[in-house]
């Protein structure tokens, strides 16, 4: 639907300690548009190593608001499966 939907929040994640849910459309980092996926992780990983501060502009049922957010390693927030 040319839209970056969060799919999912990781249980005490940077995104889930800002507040953010499932659902939320992600629509700029830092003050820039987004085009799709590839292109929020280029921005996002431009912006400094794991723990730099981002801004991030959202939409939750029609309302527009900006968070803060902390980056983290994503590796951190991600189970591993052992059946693997």
């Amino acid at each position: 639907m040319g839209q970056l939907v969060f799919g999912g929040v990781a249980d005490g994640g940077p995104a889930d300690r800002a507040g953010l849910h499932r659902g939320d459309i992600l629509q700029a980092l830092n003050g820039e548009g987004l085009d799709d996926v590839a292109d929020f992780y280029k921005k996002l990983w431009a912006s400094g190593p794991a723990g730099v501060v981002v801004k991030l502009r959202l939409e939750r049922d029609n309302d527009g608001f900006e968070v803060t957010v902390r980056s983290g390693d994503r590796g951190k927030y991600h189970k591993l499966d052992s059946s693997v």
